[in-house]
Formats: structure tokens, sequence, C-alpha cells
């Protein structure tokens, strides 16, 4: 059985409804309190203003952003994070005010094909690890937070097994024990999560996305160079060292844009041992990049996700 290294990108998580990376910027999400609505403003009027006047795509902008490092990077790092967070929490009205109710790391997928997938996996390949651009939490919950073997899921961890999610237990009473980390499968987030902490360096992980509606979470843009932010080179490093001992990749939802150069060089670098690298997605261009970019490797086109999951083998 081979050893299998899982790569997703935002047209995973599209399925579930999430906005693409080019859309992020664009999204009117529900407002519950003025500094939220004053953020919003903010950032969208930065951002049509650039866009404007330039032909950048929001990747690319981001990344600008986050290179200068002044307040407009920490606005958009804010209002990128509080969108992922309000698409997977519930938003429920409470009088005329809108409050989210956090739906975190240990609660089941509710679209079947996110636990699919890894059932999927598990049956023909040993899966090494996961890795992936997006800051949602649809990996983990569909992976679960220890081995569910009755459903053929190994459960995950970001990198020590064993890791105690802050927040309080589950669901927040302390009288119920703290939500823990047991799976089998490291979890590489290298962008960052809505439920980590720490706007400037990463520095606690929680267990739903709260570091997010508080507008303190922990992400990076795609790079348009080769350096990583401080407090991510672990993660990058621990990423590098399961795809290089993998021999079969397979990448989900993810297009390999010429502008994200650090995910370029993070394939380059860690595709000595890899044989076949799938591709979950039939656009022609994005089988041709994959092909350029590691040119001794079978790279072979599947249909999108979630249909390659009922692709007769």
């Amino acid at each position: 059985m081979d050893d299998i290294t899982v790569f997703l990108g935002a047209g995973f998580s599209r399925v579930a409804g999430f906005p693409l990376a080019t859309e992020i910027l664009d999204v009117e999400i529900a407002i519950d309190t003025k500094k939220r609505a004053d953020l919003q403003s903010r950032v969208q009027y930065e951002w049509s203003n650039w866009r404007s006047d330039t032909r950048t795509n929001v990747e690319e902008y981001l990344a600008m952003l986050q290179i200068e490092g002044a307040k407009p990077w920490y606005d958009a790092q804010a209002y990128v994070a509080l969108v992922i967070a309000a698409q997977q929490s519930t938003i429920r009205w409470v009088g005329d005010r809108v409050r989210y109710i956090q739906n975190g790391i240990q609660r089941a997928p509710t679209i079947e094909s996110y636990t699919h997938i890894w059932q999927w996996i598990e049956e023909r390949y040993f899966l090494k690890s996961v890795v992936t651009t997006n800051y949602d939490l649809l990996a983990e919950q569909g992976l679960r937070i220890e081995p569910r073997p009755k459903l053929g899921l190994p459960g995950f961890h970001y990198g020590k097994i064993g890791e105690i999610m802050k927040g309080g237990g589950y669901p927040s009473y302390s009288h119920v024990r703290p939500l823990q980390l047991n799976g089998r499968v490291p979890l590489h987030k290298l962008h960052g999560s809505v439920n980590w902490a720490g706007a400037a360096a990463l520095h606690s992980k929680y267990w739903d996305p709260r570091p997010a509606i508080k507008g303190d979470c922990a992400l990076i843009a795609p790079a348009a160079s080769k350096s990583i932010p401080k407090g991510f080179s672990d993660i990058w490093e621990r990423a590098s060292h399961d795809l290089e001992r993998s021999n079969v990749w397979l990448v989900i939802g993810y297009s390999l844009p010429p502008y994200d150069k650090a995910v370029r060089s993070l394939f380059q670098d860690s595709v000595s041992h890899v044989n076949s690298v799938l591709i979950a997605n039939p656009a022609p261009l994005v089988v041709e990049r994959f092909s350029e970019l590691l040119p001794n490797c079978d790279v072979e086109s599947y249909p999108g996700f979630p249909e390659f999951l009922y692709k007769k083998d």
C-alpha cells in the first residue's frame, strides 16, 4: 500500500459554500457590531481602490499587505478570518443583533463528502499526512480529533499527538474534559487556521474559531517569495518532510497559481520519492502546471472533488 499525502486548496472547501480566494474580500457577511461593520468597510474600500488602479488579484494584494505589515494588513487578516469563521459558525439573531455560535473541530461534517474523502483514501492508501492552504476547519471535522476505526477515519493532530486545545472543556464548561487531539494523521496548515490565535505570531490553538471572531487570528497570505513568516516555518518543514516521504500526492482544489512561489518551492523541494501526482481538477491548465513543475512525476488528472470519489477504480 502506497503512502499518500493529500494537499487541499480552496476548491476543496467550495462544496461547503466557502468563497474562493478571488472572492474573499468581496463577501458580505452578517455584522453584529459597529467595530466589525467598520472593519468590513475599511477592508472593502482599500481593496476596491487598489483593484481599480492595478490588475493585482486578491492573493497578490494580501501578500503585498503582509510584506508592508501596516494596519491595512491587520484589517484584511482579521476580515478574511471573520468571513471564514462566519461561514463555519451558526449565525443567530438575538433581537436585532447577530450572534455567532462557533462550531469547532469536534463537529462531524454536515456534508457527507467531507467524511467520504478520508474513507476513500484509507481504503486505498496509507495516509501519511494532509497539507492545506485553507483556513477553515473542514479537514479537521472530516478526519476527526481521534481515530474512529468503525468509520474508517484516522483522526488528526497539528504536529503533536495529545495536544490540548484551548478554550476550556467542550462544550465550554470547566467540568468537561478539555479537547485533546489524539488522531494519527498530521495536518499541516501552511497559511494558518481560524482556530489559531496570534495575529502577529502564532501562539495558541483553540477547539473553535473564536480567534477569528475576536479578531486575533493567526493567518498568513499566499507568499510571493520563498520566505515564510515567523511562527510558521516549523509547519512548512513538517509538511515538506511528509511530502518527501510519500509515494503519491493527491491534490484537491489547488490550481498551482504562478504567484504562489512558496508552495511551488515546497513541491519542488519535496518531490524526491514521489511517483504519482493525482490532480482532482480536470482543467488542462492545472495539469499542465503540475507537469511542468514536476517533470519526473506521473501526473494524472481526476475529476474534481467530490466527483472523483465516485469514479470507478
